[in-house]
């Protein structure tokens, strides 16, 4: 705006509305798709994921700290 260049401004901000609209109806839209009261774990994995917070850890069978601690140490000590 600041360049005289208001119109190109004016319809920059309409657009970023539009998205946002979008983008609100969108997770709105899913989120309603879950029951908070049968599926409360599903809820809040969907609320992190759209706010940027995803906690998304996949379990590796038989993979725990103590095995990876030893792991790292076996090859620490065959180094030296």
């Amino acid at each position: 705006m600041w360049a005289g260049r208001t119109e190109e401004a004016s319809t920059l901000a309409e657009l970023a509305q539009r998205i946002g609209r979008d983008i609100a109806s969108r997770n709105k839209l899913r989120l309603n798709r879950i029951n908070p009261k049968r599926c409360c774990n599903d809820m809040w994995a969907a609320v992190r994921q759209l706010t940027g917070r995803c906690q998304n850890t996949s379990v590796v069978n038989r993979i725990t700290a103590d095995t990876l601690n030893q792991h790292y140490a076996s090859l620490g000590m065959a180094s030296v």
